[in-house]
C-alpha cells in the first residue's frame, strides 16, 4: 500500500475527460501512443530511450486536439530519441507530425506532386487542425 501511495504523490494531471465523450478515434489513438511507453530502452538496438514523459504528454494533448476534426486514423510509431510520429497518406498526400522528446511539434507535408512543406507547429490549437482540413479536402492551401 505505501508503494501505491508514493507513486499517486507523483503523479500529475493535466486534464480529465469522462471516457463517454472520448471518440473512438481518440481511444484508438492515444492507445497506441500509450503501447509505446512500454518500449524498453534501447528499443532500435541503438541505445535510443523509450517514449519521454514530455512527448508522450504533448502527445496526447494534440491526440485530443486532432479528435476534433475526425481525421483518419494515422500510423503511430516511435521516432529515435524518445518522440513520437503521427502519420497519415490520404489522397495523395502525406502528412507527418512528430512530438520531439522535449515536447515540441514539428510538421512535414507532402503534396500531390512531391513538393514538400515542414516546420514547427508553433500553435498546434490553431495550426494542427488546418493540416488536418489540408490533408482530407480538395483544398490545397486549406492548411495555410
Amino acid at each position: 500500500m505505501a508503494t501505491a501511495v508514493r507513486v499517486l504523490q507523483h503523479a500529475q494531471w493535466s486534464s480529465v475527460t469522462p471516457q463517454s465523450s472520448v471518440s473512438l478515434w481518440h481511444r484508438r489513438v492515444l492507445g497506441s501512443v500509450l503501447r509505446l511507453g512500454y518500449l524498453p530502452e534501447s528499443w532500435d538496438t541503438y541505445g535510443s530511450p523509450r517514449l519521454q514523459n514530455a512527448a508522450k504528454e504533448r502527445a496526447s494533448e494534440l491526440i485530443a486536439l486532432l479528435a476534433q476534426s475526425d481525421p483518419p486514423l494515422p500510423n503511430v510509431s516511435p521516432v529515435p530519441g524518445g518522440g513520437v510520429q503521427f502519420e497519415w497518406e490520404f489522397r495523395g498526400r502525406a502528412l507527418e507530425i512528430e512530438v520531439l522528446p522535449d515536447g515540441t511539434i514539428e510538421f512535414l507535408a507532402i503534396v500531390e506532386n512531391g513538393a514538400a512543406v515542414e516546420g514547427a507547429l508553433d500553435q498546434p490549437h490553431a495550426n494542427a487542425p488546418r493540416l488536418i482540413r489540408w490533408l482530407t479536402t480538395s483544398n490545397a492551401a486549406a492548411w495555410r
